[in-house]
């Protein structure tokens, strides 16, 4: 295995920050300096191939010369397969990018795409990572369908309701709540809730200790 996981420009790898790369003029040739050297190629090959992210090396023209098995999983072939095949992605280096990958079950995988310049054998290349973020996107999308839910509920009721969160803040409330306070609910979202309560009052309502 070829230890040239390196940026370019003496920039050192977000995947193994003890390789870095020498530049010699303008020549683009390179040499890889382990700066532990506990690290050698047979660790570096041990944390590629046991990454649970998967990890490509990717050349310009977007064909895959290097993948680890975790890509095999996540892209459905063997790891071996994808090489020499096209990426089929679009790679934006620096900034990460959501990918959505079919799976051989039928359902869609959610990736999250990190790339980053390097040199693979002596030409430019990218080292793309992705990780599977289809559970947390599932969650989000769970939480922000129990929100939208709720929202409903609260909007429904006769009575006037008002949301609290733990800083105090209104994070909801329902038109019952708007009219009786003559106030939009843009006016109130993220106010302090003691906006509602009279003067005289308000030192009385913060003594209240919460439950």
């Amino acid at each position: 295995m070829h230890c040239d996981f390196a940026p370019v420009d003496g920039e050192r790898s977000p995947i193994f920050p003890g390789v870095i790369i020498e530049m010699s003029g303008t020549k683009k040739s390179t040499r890889t300096a382990i700066s532990d050297p506990a690290i050698d190629k047979q660790h570096l090959y041990q944390i590629v191939a046991k990454s649970a992210d998967a990890m490509l090396v990717v050349d310009q023209a977007g064909v895959v010369k290097f993948a680890n098995p975790a890509a095999g999983v996540l892209l459905n072939r063997k790891s071996g397969n994808l090489i020499g095949e096209p990426f089929g992605f679009s790679i934006i280096s620096g900034s990460p990018a959501e990918l959505s990958i079919p799976q051989a079950s039928g359902s869609v995988a959610t990736a999250e795409m990190r790339a980053v310049a390097i040199q693979w054998r002596g030409e430019q290349a990218y080292l793309v990572t992705l990780r599977d973020i289809t559970y947390r996107k599932l969650i989000e999308t769970t939480l922000v369908d129990r929100e939208k839910m709720l929202s409903g509920l609260i909007s429904s009721v006769k009575d006037a309701v008002i949301v609290i969160n733990d800083k105090g803040l209104i994070s909801d409330l329902n038109p019952a709540a708007e009219k009786m306070f003559l106030r939009e609910a843009k006016e109130l979202l993220n106010a302090p809730f003691d906006l509602l309560i009279p003067a005289a009052n308000r030192e009385q309502h913060s003594s209240v200790p919460s439950t």
